[in-house]
């Protein structure tokens, strides 16, 4: 009988450690999936958007996921989406980063303005900025949102992006985020990106100095075969700021076999219905005046005649666009181990 309470005392003392050794780890249990709400004032065009005092505000969704590891506040990446919405594209990234221990806000910029969808694929004679700007306010928003989250670590919060969404990740990489987005938080109380990561972006406007000067380090990934977008106004674009000493920040990579979408999943097809901008001027933002960025690389002073002229002779219909299984996992890697070293 005194065998048996021992060995009782010695379970029950036993259970007593086991529970005592697990309860730190229930109570940093990591967090549920949240549904958020961010509210963003609505703007059309750049220069409304320096004037700022919008009177349109939209309630735009978006859902917070967290890792399986327990800590007590996480990195975190806001998953911007291209022109097609949300999709397998943004959601495989999410996964590959939650695996990755960061925390994913994935944005919904088509839920409220459904009408910026067609606009966005049908390219540039349909005024970029119109589709740009909402999807550039969002970010911020959710900037915003994850800096002043009790388990997200304010210092480490990057931002991706395809497509649209990675023209977006490339103009959140401004020192001076737009003060319309930022609400009170602005000067010294402004939170900023600590890495950004654009796929395949679209690059209807781009950053120079002073005012657009890059804060933090950026990886732009490059279809070799891309003829919607053309990797070329991109590395137009990086060329000009080396020549200005100031893409020390970026980071490029191209896949050379891989067409633009590579990580949406669809099989090789021509898309004669899509307008594609991808030879068009880009407008450099942030510089003592705006310049458009020719597809020659050549900088013209913008101007309403010159904006109109140049569009209306540089979109072409129609673009290949194939998923690539195996590009996509290298990229999600190559976005992994940036983010990695970008945000220890």
């Amino acid at each position: 009988m005194m065998a048996w309470r021992g060995i009782a005392a010695l379970a029950a003392s036993g259970l007593s450690l086991l529970a005592a050794c697990f309860a730190p780890a229930l109570a940093q249990s990591p967090p549920a999936p949240e549904t958020v709400t961010l509210r963003v004032p609505e703007y059309a065009t750049f220069r409304t958007l320096v004037a700022g005092g919008s009177d349109v505000v939209l309630s735009v969704p978006a859902t917070l996921d967290f890792p399986r590891q327990s800590q007590p506040r996480y990195p975190a990446v806001v998953v911007m989406h291209s022109a097609e919405g949300l999709g397998p594209a943004e959601s495989g990234a999410a996964l590959h980063l939650n695996a990755a221990g960061y925390a994913t806000l994935l944005v919904n910029s088509y839920q409220p303005r459904p009408h910026l969808m067609p606009m966005a694929i049908q390219g540039g004679k349909f005024a970029p900025p119109a589709f740009i700007i909402p999807q550039y306010g969002d970010a911020v928003r959710a900037l915003l949102h994850l800096s002043e989250h009790p388990r997200i670590d304010p210092a480490r919060i990057a931002i991706i992006g395809f497509s649209v969404g990675g023209q977006v990740s490339i103009l959140a990489a401004a020192a001076q985020l737009p003060a319309a987005f930022l609400g009170n938080r602005t000067g010294t109380a402004a939170p900023r990106f600590a890495a950004h990561v654009a796929f395949y972006p679209s690059l209807h406007a781009a950053l120079v100095p002073p005012r657009g000067k890059i804060a933090s380090p950026m990886l732009i990934l490059l279809g070799g075969k891309d003829n919607f977008q053309h990797p070329e106004r991109v590395t137009n674009w990086v060329g000009h700021l080396r020549a200005r000493e100031a893409a020390g920040m970026i980071t490029l990579k191209t896949y050379p076999d891989a067409y633009h979408g590579w990580a949406a999943g669809r099989p090789y097809g021509r898309a004669d219905w899509v307008g594609s901008a991808g030879r068009c001027p880009t407008l450099l933002l942030g510089g003592d005046r705006v310049d458009l960025l020719t597809a020659q690389g050549v900088t013209v002073a913008w101007t309403p005649e010159t904006d109109k002229e140049l569009y209306e002779t540089c979109t072409i219909r129609g673009a290949e666009v194939a998923g690539d299984a195996g590009v996509t996992s290298q990229s999600f890697a190559d976005m992994v181990l940036f983010l990695g070293n970008a945000l220890r």
